[in-house]
This record gives structure tokens, C-alpha cells and sequence, in this order.
């Protein structure tokens, strides 16, 4: 996602242009039939060995790694908050941990597992079609809203493109097949504190834009750009600082990492609903963030909101040698009112790179200890 003033209308197509070859592959599979999701564990890729992991209850607090995470977010622009956890060692480091950040489209994991809960009470069905209609009311990124109505996705077509390309229009979708309440209900019942959302992506878009009002709620991709325009530069300003203090979609680095490592323990889901939902969140399509200098796997979910208030995040499961794993997730944000648009491509590259240093201190950090 990104948006705010008249970069919100513009970063949707740029992230489409990013995305030409996969929308090409998708065009193809819009007149061919969609895929269903695997029918048994022994069809989808394991995460790992297939060994079950259990959760070790935290009971060390790491400050040797914690001084080295400072390090690297010292020297970085920005807020940063970090959290780690070492899931066999029971061991976590975490700078501004508990302090809450925008997630961006990182709360669509938490969309995810409510999806699948769903799916296993059978209030939903994976292998059920949508017909995906109206795709001019969807902003920001994805690949759907840039292809003809008509096209009968699966829900589960819809949830590996909601985490893969980060799909706006396939997570509004699954939010009104799932229900926003569902979601909060879901986290509460699984122990993530500090974590909520009140929007879906559309809704976050024009809340964060100062459209939020009943009557932009018709608004289209093709007339945002008219009403923001209605806006000095001063009210857009405004606008976002209003939305940033409302933390309509916000988590802390520590809740955050707690959702994962439910997921992960097979906590969240049975057997079939784990291996599903960890094999989405490893075919990941951008990963130049947390695994950009991680030599091993990473199964992750970006978050993005472009300038000039900027968020980038990155919150994942690593896999480190031996058979153990260790979940990082990252928030960052900041603010760019003053600089050139030169400048701040530069910033947002900072700021990937800043997630990527923590990511490698990480692993560089427990890839010798995992023993």
C-alpha cells in the first residue's frame, strides 16, 4: 500500500510497473482455470522438516543482541522498533518493541490466519470462486484491479495474492468474506496483545488521505485524484499527521512476532491450515528487505506506505541451520514534508537496506549458535 496526497494516487501504478511480468503470468491465468489450494499437508511444501515445533516459553532477555540491533538502527532515518525471538531457545532482543508503528499490509497476516480459521469451522471454502467485479473502487497495490471484471478467482487465489504481491483488491475482498471484528476477535483469541485493525486497504487509503468522510466512500481510481486535489498542500499534511495519531491499523514489533510464531507452532490452525499458510507466506514476491543478506529461507510479509510520510516494514520466520528458527519483525517509519521526490527514492531505499543490516545481524548473530 501506499498513499497520502497526490503519491498515494501515483504509487499504485508504480508498484504495478514493478510488477508487469507477474501481472503478464496472471493475465494468462485469468482464462485458464484457478488454482485450488493443495488438498493434504503431503501436497503443500513443508516448512521445514515436518517436525512439529513447539514454542519455548521466553525467559531470556537478549542484550548483547539488543546492542547490536541499536547499532544498526542508530546510524539509520526514522523510528525504528525491532522484535526477535528465538523460538527453541526461548530468547528475545527487541528495541522499541512495545511501542506501536503502522503496519501497512503487514496486518494482512492476521487477515490470513482469520481466513483460515474460518475455512476449517467451514464458514468458508478455500476452493470457493469470487467473482471480482468493480475493479476500479481498489487503490494502491496488487495486480486484480489492473484486469478485466468477470475474472472467478478461488478464496484461496485470493489469500496467495493478498501475502505474495500484497493484492489491495484481494485483501478487501477477504476482509468482507472474513469481517474486520472477526480479525481482532482472532488475534484476542490468540494471545496477540497490542495488535488491531479498523480498516481494510481501501478504507486505510482514504482515512490516511483525509477522505474518510461518507461522502468519498463512492470514490474511484479514476476520480481520487480530483478530490485530493481539493486539498492545499497544508490539509494534506494534516490529513496524514490525523491518521498516524488515530493508529487505526497499528502493532507492536513484540505482537507481531507473537501472530508468527503462533502460526508457526501450529497454533493458529491445524496441520493442513499451518503447512498452507506458511507455504504463502514463503512465496513472498518482495524480498529485498529482511532476507535481502540472509543466506537461509524466510518466510515474511512486507508493509509499505510511500512518502512523504513513509512506512517500510518487514516482519518474518527464519530458518537457521540446524532446524531451528528465529522471528524478527521490523517497523519503520518517518517523515520526508521536505525533501525532493530524488531524495526520497534514496530514503526508501535507506530504509529497506536499514531492515535488511537488521536481518543479517540476526542470522549472523544465532547461525553459529543453533546448535
Amino acid at each position: 500500500m501506499k498513499h497520502s496526497g497526490q503519491w498515494l494516487v501515483a504509487s499504485g501504478q508504480r508498484l504495478l510497473a514493478l510488477l508487469c511480468l507477474t501481472a503478464l503470468t496472471l493475465s494468462a491465468f485469468a482464462q485458464q482455470p484457478v488454482s485450488t489450494p493443495p488438498a493434504s499437508p503431503a501436497q503443500a511444501r513443508p516448512a521445514g522438516r515436518g517436525e512439529a515445533i513447539t514454542l519455548a516459553p521466553v525467559t531470556k532477555r537478549n542484550t548483547d543482541l539488543e546492542s547490536r540491533l541499536k547499532a544498526v538502527i542508530g546510524t539509520s532515518a526514522g523510528v525504528w522498533g525491532v522484535s526477535v525471538r528465538h523460538v527453541e531457545r526461548g530468547e528475545a532482543a527487541g528495541v522499541n518493541d512495545t511501542q506501536k508503528f503502522e503496519m501497512a499490509s503487514v496486518f494482512k497476516v492476521g487477515v490470513l490466519a482469520t481466513l483460515y480459521q474460518q475455512a476449517e469451522q467451514g464458514k468458508v471454502k478455500l476452493d470457493e470462486r469470487v467473482t471480482f467485479d468493480h475493479p476500479e473502487r481498489y487503490f494502491g497495490s496488487g495486480i486484480l484491479a489492473t484486469l478485466k471484471p468477470g475474472l472467478q478467482p478461488t478464496v484461496y487465489d485470493l489469500a496467495v495474492l493478498m501475502i505474495t504481491v500484497s493484492d489491495n483488491a484481494a485483501t478487501d475482498t477477504l476482509c468482507d468474506l472474513v469481517g474486520i471484528p472477526n480479525v481482532n476477535a482472532r488475534l484476542g483469541q490468540l494471545g496477540v496483545e497490542g495488535q488491531r485493525i479498523k480498516y481494510c486497504t481501501r478504507g486505510l487509503i482514504l482515512a490516511a488521505a483525509g477522505l474518510g468522510a461518507p461522502e468519498y466512500q463512492s470514490l474511484t481510481r479514476q476520480n481520487m485524484g480530483d478530490a485530493l486535489g481539493k486539498f492545499t498542500a497544508e490539509q494534506r499534511r494534516a490529513n496524514v499527521e490525523q491518521y498516524i495519531k488515530d493508529c487505526g491499523n497499528c502493532s507492536t514489533p513484540e505482537a507481531m512476532t507473537t501472530l508468527l510464531a503462533k502460526i508457526l507452532a501450529g497454533e493458529a490452525g491445524n496441520q493442513d491450515s499451518t503447512q498452507q499458510m506458511l507455504r504463502i507466506l514463503g512465496e513472498q514476491h518482495f524480498n529485498e528487505r529482511l532476507p535481502k543478506w540472509i543466506p537461509g529461507r524466510v518466510l515474511h510479509k512486507t508493509g509499505s506506505l510511500g512518502s512523504p510520510y513513509w512506512v517500510d516494514n518487514d516482519c518474518g520466520i527464519v530458518f537457521l541451520p540446524g532446524g531451528q528458527h528465529v522471528i524478527v519483525s521490523v517497523f519503520g517509519h518517518g517523515a520526508d514534508w521536505d525533501i525532493d521526490q530524488p531524495q526520497r527514492k534514496y530514503a526508501s531505499t535507506t530504509a529497506d537496506d536499514t531492515i535488511g543490516a537488521i536481518g543479517k545481524v540476526v542470522w549472523d548473530y544465532y547461525a553459529n549458535r543453533s546448535n
